[in-house]
């Protein structure tokens, strides 16, 4: 992570230079320059626990323990009493460590307790982290948020791999030589095609599936070869259109294909980005609509939210044929 100025944290999951990642190693900074508890949320493979571990492992609790405990899994909620009474020997230990509580939203009434409880215990408590990987908006979400709202927090969200796609060749490369070092193994190296089907794909098992996939590449690839996008796309979950529309917003989508786009771009000389890019999507957006409407413009400028002499105008400047 050279050049960041943030050397004290070897975090593989956050390597890169985005301006995404730079603002979560901010808060990272910020973690660890304090005693404060410290809430962390992101999707499932975005390094939650490595991320809390990393803030342990760089802060004056390095030598003591490190425990995680996720409140979600079935046992947990069963035997809460049980799971209570570990949670208080630990965290008010004298001298204690890091306690992560994963999931709060499955048990609060035991979060609000620990938080209670530490405040009590200003010389002996432990460092409390939570995490979760339900989104926000969530209602299960609600008494967590009171929770954080009733304390003082570090909040760090850990954004998907798919919104810092100009790290992931960054993140293929360095997980595809510690798979190739623990083979014993040279690396083998990504052409521009296997880079450019990494960037496309949208992650949805985030960082961790980046490993995963580079793990299985440099199981595969015989010594000093080239992967290339053929050697990738076997690799891949399969996921149509209709599962990204579903899944990811119209912002997200539009960011990830303009990211590509000006990845491609690097090394030329171009100019009216702006209007080009405006004109592809406002003749794409007419042309869809039009389709919607069966070409009935009148219909078309009702949905557009422009009235039918402008629609008529664009139609004509933009070369669109198909209206009627």
């Amino acid at each position: 992570m050279a050049g960041n100025g943030y050397q004290k944290i070897p975090t593989p999951t956050l390597v890169g230079q985005s301006p995404t990642l730079q603002r979560v190693l901010g808060s990272l900074r910020q973690a660890t320059t304090n005693d404060l508890p410290v809430y962390i949320e992101g999707e499932p493979g975005t390094g939650k626990e490595f991320v809390a571990r990393s803030i342990h492992a760089a802060g004056p609790r390095r030598s003591k323990p490190f425990v995680a405990l996720d409140l979600s899994v079935p046992s947990r909620a069963y035997f809460q009493e049980e799971t209570t009474t570990m949670v208080d020997q630990f965290s008010l230990g004298r001298g204690a460590g890091t306690l992560l509580l994963k999931e709060p939203w499955a048990q609060p009434d035991l979060v609000e307790d620990v938080m209670k409880q530490q405040s009590l215990e200003e010389n002996s408590r432990a460092r409390i982290m939570l995490s979760s990987g339900v989104p926000s908006h969530d209602p299960a979400q609600a008494p967590v948020f009171d929770i954080l709202d009733r304390h003082e927090f570090v909040r760090i969200t850990i954004p998907p791999l798919r919104a810092r796609s100009s790290d992931i060749p960054t993140l293929a490369r360095l997980f595809l030589v510690q798979a190739a070092s623990a083979l014993g193994i040279d690396p083998p190296t990504l052409d521009t095609s296997a880079l450019d089907c990494l960037r496309r794909y949208p992650w949805p098992g985030n960082t961790a599936e980046l490993r995963t996939v580079m793990v299985r590449l440099a199981g595969r690839a015989p010594i000093r070869t080239t992967i290339t996008r053929a050697n990738i796309e076997p690799l891949l979950s399969a996921h149509n259109d209709q599962t990204l529309l579903d899944t990811y917003s119209l912002d997200e989508l539009v960011k990830a294909k303009l990211d590509m786009f000006l990845q491609r771009l690097k090394g030329y000389r171009i100019e009216g980005l702006y209007g080009e890019i405006m004109s592809r999507v406002e003749r794409e957006l007419i042309r869809q609509v039009l389709d919607h409407t069966d070409g009935n413009q009148v219909q078309a400028a009702k949905v557009l939210g422009i009235n039918r002499n402008t629609l008529r105008s664009k139609i004509q400047k933009l070369g669109i044929k198909s209206a009627r």
